[in-house]
Parts: C-alpha cells; structure tokens; sequence
C-alpha cells in the first residue's frame, strides 16, 4: 500500500472495469494501454491480498 491508502487511479480503473467489462474499453476511455490496466488491477489486487 502507499502510506496505507490505495491508489484512487487503480480504484478508479476498477470502477471503470466494472462499469464498462473490458480492459481495453478501460484503456481506451481513459487514454492508457491495455497492458497498463492489467498492470493496475494486479498492483490492486496483490495490495488487498487476492489474486
């Protein structure tokens, strides 16, 4: 974690995940790489311990 507080970008590239279900409608939408959202939504997922 970054001083014990999540990133907002990676929670909000997972709302934009749950709102839209593609990664590279993600991408798209926000400007960014398809490779940039997965990279993301793994940092998240290894913060909160899930895989």
């Amino acid at each position: 974690m970054n001083n014990g507080r999540m990133e907002t970008r990676r929670l909000l590239i997972l709302a934009e995940l749950s709102r839209l279900g593609s990664m590279r409608a993600v991408a798209d939408v926000l400007g960014i790489t398809t490779s940039t959202v997965s990279q993301q939504v793994a940092a998240l997922s290894a913060e909160m311990g899930t895989r």
